[in-house]
């Protein structure tokens, strides 16, 4: 905490302001800089927050995806982050206080965030729950409007088509950013609707059942 307060009042471009903003974020970015900073005693923590922030970057500034579209922001942020850091734990959705009615027999959110989770293996069984999202609805939410299990669906989806249709992942991104309504999005960029994409998606993470 020592050196955040030193860096944050030392860094030219950090105004008062920023400083009160800044001072209760675990990661963050220099205001009109390329810099970013985090804070952790753990190097893994710093090193995925390092990773998930620019992808969150890229994102918004590459295909004007943010975190209005939820489903891509955090499911194609997670993915990538997690190939490049080997961690799986920086999250724009939030757990809710109170619960949202998820994972009633168990906490699916402890489990996604232990040690070795696997994440595949936990959709499968979302998806032969009654539990499992309505797709799509899944894909006309917000991040702030997202559970648990949403960011699940989230990241098996980016884990689809990134695996599956690597080709097709710029398109399908810039038509997200353009706004265009997501009949339109999956036709165009995947060649299903959203009932389609549903069947794909069980039967792809059948066969990737290791």
């Amino acid at each position: 905490d020592d050196e955040r307060a030193t860096l944050l009042k030392n860094h030219p471009s950090a105004t008062k302001a920023f400083r009160s903003f800044a001072s209760n974020l675990a990661s963050g970015w220099f205001p009109k800089t390329t810099a970013l900073y985090a804070r952790s005693s753990e190097r893994a923590k710093r090193l995925e927050w390092c990773t998930r922030q620019p992808l969150a970057a890229l994102l918004r500034r590459q295909f004007k995806v943010r975190t209005k579209h939820g489903w891509a922001f955090e499911g194609f942020g997670l993915y990538v982050s997690h190939l490049i850091s080997g961690q799986r734990r920086t999250f724009y959705v939030r757990r809710t206080q109170y619960g949202d009615g998820s994972d009633r027999d168990g906490d699916l959110w402890a489990r996604l965030t232990a040690d070795g989770a696997d994440w595949r293996a936990h959709a499968r069984t979302l998806l032969a729950s009654d539990r499992a999202p309505n797709l799509r609805l899944l894909l006309g939410k917000e991040v702030n409007g997202m559970n648990t299990e949403d960011m699940l669906m989230s990241y098996v989806l980016a884990a689809f088509v990134l695996e599956g249709h690597p080709t097709r992942v710029a398109p399908l991104l810039e038509a997200i950013g353009a706004g265009k309504p997501v009949d339109e999005v999956l036709r165009d960029a995947l060649g299903m609707d959203v009932e389609g994409l549903g069947l794909r998606l069980r039967r792809w993470l059948a066969e990737t059942k290791p």
